[in-house]
């Protein structure tokens, strides 16, 4: 079964996708006074600069979340209190109107860019180019769902709705509890699983 994943932080990520009811840009989000205390993007502004003519797109991940963004995102942000979830959709999502696959990190030289089956099907060919001489290829034992390449993308155009979330799963118990809560005030239609394999 292939998912859409997006992870972020509990406060500072999914209470403001929830009271928004939508996962937002990161053009649009600075834009909402409402959120700024309460949402965050998991990048410091200086690190995705990089790729400024994507900041109308949301980025997601196929199957598994990026282990090196996710990494990145954890040593960025580095503190004692700091939990972290993840947004799993329907497949469907990927079906939305001018959305983008990438082969590898949508910032690498080498990306391959496509919209539609042909660049979800790019997305797991036998062998991948980052960037220069690295490249990547298939293991024998990647799961037919994952992408080649763990850090490939699929670039969403535009906030992404809640309308096909399917789940949240958190990296610790308390961490379901205050989704839980947070659910309380922002009743939204998914289950809740405190699942901390899906992290690592």
């Amino acid at each position: 079964m292939t998912e859409v994943l997006h992870f972020t932080r509990l406060q500072q990520g999914a209470l403001g996708i929830l009271s928004s009811q939508m996962i937002k840009t990161r053009r649009t989000l600075p834009d909402d006074k409402h959120l700024e205390h309460v949402y965050e993007p998991n990048s410091v502004n200086a690190q995705r600069n990089r790729d400024l003519p994507w900041h109308d797109y949301v980025n997601l991940s196929v199957t598994r979340i990026n282990p090196r963004m996710f990494d990145y995102s954890q040593r960025t942000h580095a503190h004692p209190d700091t939990s972290w979830c993840i947004f799993t959709f329907e497949i469907d999502v990927l079906a939305a109107p001018g959305g983008v696959f990438t082969t590898t990190n949508n910032t690498y030289s080498g990306v391959r860019r496509s919209e539609g089956v042909n660049g979800f099907e790019a997305m797991f060919g036998p062998h991948i180019h980052r960037y220069n001489d690295v490249s990547v290829t298939r293991p024998d034992d990647r799961q037919l769902n994952e992408p080649t390449d763990p850090q490939a993308e699929f670039l969403h155009l535009g906030d992404l709705d809640l309308a096909h979330l399917t789940r949240i799963s958190t990296q610790t118990e308390e961490g379901s509890e205050t989704i839980h809560g947070m659910l309380g005030v922002f009743p939204t239609d998914c289950h809740v699983e405190h699942s901390p394999e899906r992290f690592s």
